[in-house]
């Protein structure tokens, strides 16, 4: 199988060059290979392939296969793949925008991307929102309690709240 997808990748198919980078980068077929993966995705995003960009900037982030890390250029082939709209792109460039990894961070740019590629669909962006909203909440919780604690030292009340119940519970 990987002398077809070769020699479709020597004949340029562009689709070929990044099933076969991904087979060097796993060793499927061939022996594990981070260096001729990287030189089949960059030939692919050459020629146009997002998903080859997707896969660079994994390659960086993760540093697969001994592939050295390097999140400022993880982010970089994610950036370039985001501004075609790929929904992976965006999920893992807004993760790197939630943990300051490789840029710096920032909230509203991470949650914009996650957006944009979960309404795309992206399941592991859904997660991502999912899992940062409800962090946010935790937060905002304890927030919330830490004061209607300050407060009813002070006043010496049970209830601190308007509403009567303690903010630190989710009623839901």
């Amino acid at each position: 199988m990987i002398d077809r997808i070769r020699s479709a990748a020597d004949s340029n198919h562009i689709e070929a060059l990044n099933v076969l980078g991904i087979m060097y980068l796993k060793g499927e077929g061939c022996d594990q290979d981070a260096a001729l993966a990287a030189h089949c995705f960059q030939s692919a995003a050459d020629k146009g392939s997002v998903d080859a960009l997707v896969n660079m900037g994994s390659l960086y982030e993760l540093g697969a296969a001994g592939w050295k890390k390097d999140p400022k250029l993880a982010a970089q082939w994610y950036q370039k793949a985001a501004d075609q709209n790929n929904d992976r792109a965006l999920n893992n460039l807004g993760c790197l925008f939630i943990h300051g990894v490789g840029v710096e961070k920032n909230i509203v740019t991470a949650v914009e991307l996650l957006s944009r590629s979960a309404t795309q669909g992206n399941v592991n962006a859904l997660y991502n929102l999912g899992v940062y909203y409800e962090v946010l909440l935790i937060q905002y919780l304890v927030i919330l309690n830490t004061l209607d604690e300050w407060r009813c030292g002070r006043s010496g009340s049970v209830i601190c709240s308007s509403s009567g119940k303690r903010h630190g519970e989710a009623y839901f």
